[in-house]
Formats: C-alpha cells, structure tokens, sequence
C-alpha cells in the first residue's frame, strides 16, 4: 500500500468550521480549470475541486452581506498554513484563527491508497500513446532473461532518479541563490 497526504481531510474540517461560523462556501475556482459552485454541487463535489489541484481560491459568502470573501488555499504547507491569504472580515478571522489553532504543530493526516492498476505488456505496446522508447526497451527486456531484465530495470530507475534528484536540487540551487 501506498500513503500520500489526505488533504480532504484537512479542508473537510475548514469547510465545516466554516458552515459552523454561519459563512456559506459559494465556489472554488481551482487551478485546473475547474470551478465548482454550491447551486449545482455537493459539499463532497465542492471539496474534490478544492483539492483537485496544489492551489485553489473558495468565495465565500457570510450571512446578511452581499460582498463576496476569499480564502487563498495552498496544499503542501503545514494544515494549519493551507488558507495562504484571506479577505478581512472579523467572523472570518476568528473562525479561521480557530480552525489553524486546531491544526498547529499537527502533521498532515496521511492515506493509504491503491496503486493504479498497471496495463498489460500487450496493452502498453499497442498503445499509440506509449513512447516509442518505451515499446523498444520492453520488447528487448522481454527476449531476455527475466530476472536480469527485472534487476536492470531497478538499477535504472535509481539512477534515473538520482539524477532527477540532482537536476531538481541544482535548479532549486540557482532559484534561491542571491545573485539569479
């Protein structure tokens, strides 16, 4: 099994602090593309698209006023630091004050879930979509034999991924030395 960060959760328990503070999640406007309202979607739906992409914006809206407020929302920060900006409004403040104490110095909760099905040989070789790299190594790993074709493949992926490692870290070097 495999775990990755549940944010759901973590914006799950911010939608309902909010709900609970009266102030309505009227859209989030996702960085994919993909806006969600609460005229035509779920509370799940309108979470989903939250969490469909690392950013997003939610619009809300408070009882009794007609400007619409704005949570700036970042997965990959601590929980308690994923609403990254905010509209000034006081019941807003005070409700998202309560909700990050909630979360301060808390982890972000982790899942476990299922790696995707992989594709048979036969499927990824006659897929147009495949890289015509990827058809020529398989069809050579397989007239070979299969342990020796299986330890390559593992050997090739370490350095493949040291080398990803090291490029990511060299650019990552340059974007936060002082003189780029």
């Amino acid at each position: 099994m495999k775990r990755k960060f549940d944010w759901l959760t973590v914006l799950r328990s911010l939608f309902r602090a909010l709900n609970l503070a009266g102030i309505c999640v009227h859209e989030v406007d996702a960085d994919s593309g993909l806006t969600a309202t609460a005229e035509n979607q779920t509370f799940e739906e309108l979470l989903a698209a939250a969490v469909a992409c690392d950013e997003c914006w939610i619009y809300l809206r408070v009882p009794g006023e007609s400007q619409r407020h704005t949570l700036y929302i970042v997965l990959g920060n601590s929980p308690a630091e994923t609403v990254a900006d905010s509209s000034v409004h006081p019941l807003l403040d005070a409700t998202l004050s309560e909700w990050s104490g909630h979360w301060e110095g808390r982890e972000c909760p982790m899942v476990e879930v299922n790696a995707p099905e992989l594709p048979t040989i036969d499927a990824v070789l006659d897929d147009p979509c495949t890289s015509f790299s990827l058809k020529d190594s398989l069809r050579v790993a397989l007239g070979r034999d299969v342990l020796d074709s299986l330890r390559d493949a593992h050997t090739l992926v370490a350095l493949l991924e040291r080398q990803y490692d090291q490029v990511v870290n060299q650019d990552l070097n340059i974007a936060l030395s002082p003189n780029s």
